[in-house]
């Protein structure tokens, strides 16, 4: 499967209109504009309850605050912070997707977050 950049922020564009259309769930992040943390919400989300993963979100996006220092980081640095949340296939496929984005697609989250941002 290939992918481009034109493809990644019509996803991101996509992702955002749903979050703020459809997403209707009462939850600590809503209304959050960063593709990125909705993205890890979501993935931390997945089988897990909502008090428990709010935790982990908060320590994720404190030490890997964009997908690009996620992307940076030892796998065992990311696996530490994801201790106890189980599945996880998730953390791998997490760190797998968050390097493709960052070094295959060359992803730059402060451009692309502050366009989207004044378009909102």
């Amino acid at each position: 499967m290939t992918f481009n950049k034109e493809l990644l922020s019509t996803f991101l564009a996509l992702l955002l209109q749903w979050n703020r259309d459809q997403n209707t769930r009462k939850m600590p992040w809503k209304g959050e504009k960063d593709p990125y943390k909705i993205w890890l919400s979501e993935i931390i989300l997945q089988q897990t309850r909502v008090e428990q993963g709010w935790k982990y979100y908060e320590k994720f996006i404190t030490v890997f605050p964009d997908i690009n220092k996620l992307a940076a980081a030892k796998d065992e640095k990311i696996y530490k912070f994801w201790e106890g949340l189980g599945y996880y296939s998730r953390c791998k496929n997490l760190i797998e997707t968050a390097r493709f984005i960052s070094k295959k697609l060359n992803y730059d989250n402060s451009k692309s977050y502050s366009k989207r941002r004044n378009n909102n």
